[in-house]
């Protein structure tokens, strides 16, 4: 809404320059300006970016004492058929 009281010729080039000028993530302003992005596309993968960082936050500080502990079963092996119920098992 500001953008448009300025009279640019193209207020989304002129908001996409100002957010690649000010942008904290650099691989993100690279690839950006590699790719030509569009306002829309570049919104787009900041906000799916966001998301991805948040994501893998969580995960990575996640409580590590909830872990899967190796599980064993009563029998080591698995039981052998009964005759005549189908083939052995080799495993």
């Amino acid at each position: 809404m500001q953008a448009a009281k300025c009279d640019f010729p193209d207020i989304e080039h002129a908001i996409r320059s100002k957010l690649l000028q000010f942008m904290k993530d650099g691989k993100l302003r690279r690839e950006a300006m590699i790719k030509i992005y569009t306002l829309a596309k570049l919104l787009e993968h900041a906000a799916n970016k966001e998301d991805i960082d948040r994501q893998t936050h969580a995960i990575e500080n996640a409580d590590t004492s909830r872990e899967v502990k190796r599980v064993y079963s009563k029998n080591r092996y698995p039981p052998t058929p009964k005759p005549g119920k189908g083939k052995q098992c080799s495993f």
